[in-house]
């Protein structure tokens, strides 16, 4: 992260303040279910001359799959997805009148490539997969990714978590923002927004139609 950057909790600390005060805002929070197919959260925090933007959405709905990359094809696939995400000023729009400048975003497919997958596969964690017993578990994966993507229901979940920062030179002017993220996702029609300003704390949603959020 860029030295200038000193908003100390990130993006993440907007779950656990709205969380903990629901009915601190001007709106009713809304929880968004854990790893919810089809769905994304987007935590905005604003403050002072600070803009964070965190993402998080299960990886079906970025790559069309949940389980490690097997082919060529799909290690492609989530390295232009990553390349796309790593572009904050084309993801996140700030009004230009705001002067904000983008530091090093985090894209992460988490779950994805967790070396604790392995861990728990050596404690008898997954055992519940067949053919992938002992210690060899990248041979076992050969041939058996549709039960991947059906197990992706059913416990072996991955997610995309990507951190947007930015540091205003006028955030007095930075009053809006436009999400253009659903030019990545796959299926999901309507973004989950907890937002949290100096001003206000409120819960609301985007679509592809309506991507621009209000920050005053």
């Amino acid at each position: 992260m860029g030295e200038k950057f000193t908003w100390k909790a990130g993006a993440a600390v907007a779950t656990l303040i709205l969380a903990s005060s629901p009915s601190s805002g001007t709106e009713t929070h809304r929880d968004l279910g854990a790893h919810d197919h089809g769905k994304a959260l987007l935590n905005v925090v604003a403050v002072e001359d600070e803009l964070v933007v965190e993402l998080m959405v299960p990886a079906v709905n970025v790559v069309g799959f949940e389980h490690e990359p097997s082919t060529d094809e799909q290690e492609a696939l989530i390295a232009h997805v990553r390349e796309r995400l790593q572009q904050s000023h084309k993801m996140i729009v700030t009004n230009n009148a705001a002067s904000c400048e983008a530091h090093e975003p985090s894209v992460e497919f988490v779950g994805m490539f967790d070396e604790t997958r392995d861990e728990h596969d050596e404690h008898d964690g997954h055992d519940g997969h067949d053919g992938h017993d002992g210690h060899d578990g990248h041979d076992g994966h050969d041939g058996d990714h549709t039960g991947h993507d059906d197990a992706a229901a059913e416990g072996t979940h991955s997610e995309l978590h990507a951190e947007y920062h930015f540091v205003c030179q006028n955030p007095t002017a930075l009053t809006e923002i436009e999400v253009t993220l659903f030019d990545v996702l796959i299926d999901v029609h309507e973004v989950h927004v907890q937002l949290i300003t100096e001003s206000r704390q409120t819960a609301l949603e985007l679509t592809a139609d309506n991507p621009v959020l209000n920050l005053r």
